[in-house]
């Protein structure tokens, strides 16, 4: 075994349980950093256009903070500091959700913007879930195999 694989396997290791777990919300606040810069620096016309640079600014700067304190966070003990990113990540989805199911209903007959709902959907169990995972203690509890 070379030494890259063994220092690969020992990173690995040293990520508290569940290591999958905490590579996929690494992966998720990566993907929330990005939206909101994204959406910090080229709003989606077909929202931004209808409610103002403002609102637009507020889900994007909830992303950013989310993401970020989120990848900072998400390998480290701290739990109550990522819960602090996930109200952050949460409240961007929330203005986000609130402002395409308000364009939904006003759109005129024929459109939809359902698809939209239905992935932020998926992003809120992804939240909800992480918050479920780590709600009880501020710190992580040690593990009894160490």
């Amino acid at each position: 075994m070379s030494a890259a694989v063994r220092a690969v396997r020992w990173l690995w290791g040293e990520i508290t349980a569940p290591p999958h777990i905490k590579g996929v919300m690494a992966l998720a606040y990566v993907i929330a950093t990005l939206t909101g810069l994204a959406t910090l620096t080229n709003p989606p016309q077909s929202i931004a256009g209808e409610v103002g640079p403002v609102l637009a600014a507020v889900w994007a700067w909830s992303f950013i903070a989310g993401g970020v304190l989120g990848l900072a966070t998400v390998f480290t003990p701290w739990w109550w500091a990522e819960r602090t990113a996930l109200i952050f990540a949460g409240t961007g989805v929330a203005v986000y959700a609130f402002v395409v199911l308000n364009l939904h209903l006003l759109a005129p007959p024929g459109s939809s913007r359902l698809t939209q709902v239905g992935i932020i959907g998926l992003a809120v169990c992804l939240l909800v879930l992480r918050w479920h995972l780590i709600r009880v203690y501020s710190y992580q509890p040690l593990s009894r195999e160490r």
